[in-house]
């Protein structure tokens, strides 16, 4: 329904969740990973299943549009607030709500 969508884009809990489970995924690829190895991780953990190609292709390319808007914010590590922002975006699928 469209308070729980709406719940998941704005609400502070939500960010929160994204934000420490960023900081996991980050933790577990381990410290020199690159961004394909986060996404890998991140949909094992919230999806149980490694992403489709088409799916890694896309997470790349969010993450890379996201990680340039925040290091033009002078961000001191855009990567982590942009891999928050992927997480947020799998705890609003379908699949991460019904099929866990």
């Amino acid at each position: 329904v469209a308070p729980q969508a709406l719940l998941l884009l704005n609400g502070p809990q939500v960010r929160d969740a994204a934000d420490g489970f960023a900081r996991r995924v980050r933790e577990e690829a381990g410290p020199a990973s690159d961004d394909t190895a986060r996404i890998q991780r991140a949909y094992l953990l919230a999806l149980g299943r490694p992403p489709r190609r088409s799916e890694l292709n896309d997470a790349l390319r969010f993450l890379e549009t996201q990680s340039a808007s925040y290091a033009g914010e002078k961000q001191p590590d855009p990567s982590l607030p942009a891999l928050a922002d992927f997480c947020q975006v799998l705890f609003g699928l379908n699949e991460f709500a019904y099929e866990n």
